[in-house]
């Protein structure tokens, strides 16, 4: 049985098109973004020393689930943070 591994983003772009599509069918309508820019967006997280970077876990090495870490997610609440997002 394969063992799910969680990695950055940043070590892992060739998914960053497939964890792209399913966070912008998720809530591309909600922020009213295209595909293209919820891409652009994630390359701005392909890191790993600093917020926000982006997780990908694998099994198998593919793709099956993304997790974002942000800064703050709720604007009311700045003093809560780190958030994790786009789960």
């Amino acid at each position: 049985m394969a063992k799910l591994e969680i990695n950055f983003l940043a070590d892992r772009p060739e998914a960053l098109a497939t964890v792209s599509t399913w966070v912008h069918g998720e809530w591309g309508h909600k922020f009213h973004v295209s595909l293209k820019q919820m891409e652009n967006g994630f390359r701005g997280r392909l890191h790993r020393d600093k917020i926000p970077f982006t997780l990908v876990g694998e099994l198998g090495g593919k793709p099956v689930a993304t997790s974002t870490v942000v800064s703050c997610d709720l604007p009311a609440r700045k003093d809560l943070y780190p958030w994790l997002a786009a789960v």
